[in-house]
């Protein structure tokens, strides 16, 4: 075969390799990913469009969200209708409200339903989505693929049981976390698991998140987080641990110096 043929093949095939090749590789992830959206000037769990936007312009573009339904089944970017109803200052509403309850009232910041977070990710296509929902997650995860199939790409879903894994992998969504702060699971079975099954990565609470149990999932070929650290040196401390990053309310990637 000619010189020129083999360099032909060989230049097809790292071309094919690279299309076939994830969107996400350790080197692209950062070590911070925005808890809630994101604070506004201080003010922190809002999920709302204001906090991405903010988040957004300082430099992150990965935001784990909040996710809970209205009374009449509409899931809205809120970590829990208390504080949705404080955020919007109206503490006499139902609970949880409804839909018209919420669409009476024009808030700052801004609640986002899903359609509205949509339109933001259309216009940020760099940006990704961790969620954090609730309850009924396999029920929102589908509804979410069945209304936005083409922004399922920046859709990160995170599971809280180990049977989830093949359900989401089936609703087409390819990167997935574990997120350990609602499981009983003993260390031994997240780290089986994680060895067993492809992710996205590992999530856990700094409770979780001891010397020991992080030097053993290090070793796992996945980054892992611990969240919400928002002190230097606890975050220098999980580092040192193992931990790959961070969620957190208040560090800023555009300024961050690790």
């Amino acid at each position: 075969m000619a010189l020129s043929t083999l360099v032909l093949l060989a230049s097809f095939v790292i071309v094919i390799s690279n299309v076939q090749t994830s969107d996400f590789s350790e080197n692209s992830l950062p070590r911070l990913i925005a808890h809630a959206g994101g604070d506004i000037n201080g003010l922190k769990l809002s999920n709302s469009r204001q906090a991405l936007d903010q988040s957004y312009s300082e430099g992150f573009r990965y935001f784990e969200v909040d996710i809970s339904k209205t009374s009449d089944g509409v899931p809205f970017l809120v970590h829990d209708w208390d504080y949705g109803k404080t955020l919007i200052k109206k503490h006499n509403l139902p609970h949880p409200p409804a839909l018209k309850d919420i669409k009476r009232v024009k808030s700052f910041p801004e609640l986002l339903d899903l359609k509205k977070l949509a339109k933001w990710l259309r216009k940020h296509k760099d940006a990704y989505i961790i969620t954090d929902i609730k309850d009924n997650n396999l029920e929102i995860l589908r509804l979410i693929q069945k209304k936005y199939p083409r922004l399922s790409r920046q859709i990160i879903p995170q599971i809280y049981k180990f049977d989830e894994y093949e359900q989401v992998r089936s609703m087409g969504y390819s990167s997935i976390i574990l997120t350990l702060y609602r499981m009983k699971a003993s260390d031994d079975e997240v780290i089986s698991f994680c060895y067993k099954n492809k992710l996205f990565g590992l999530t856990m609470s700094s409770v979780r998140a001891t010397s020991e149990f992080l030097k053993r999932c290090s070793l796992l070929d996945i980054p892992v987080y611990v969240h919400t650290i928002n002190e230097i040196g606890l975050y220098s401390k999980y580092r040192s641990d193992g931990a790959y990053g961070i969620y957190t309310d208040y560090f800023q990637p555009d300024t961050f110096i690790e």
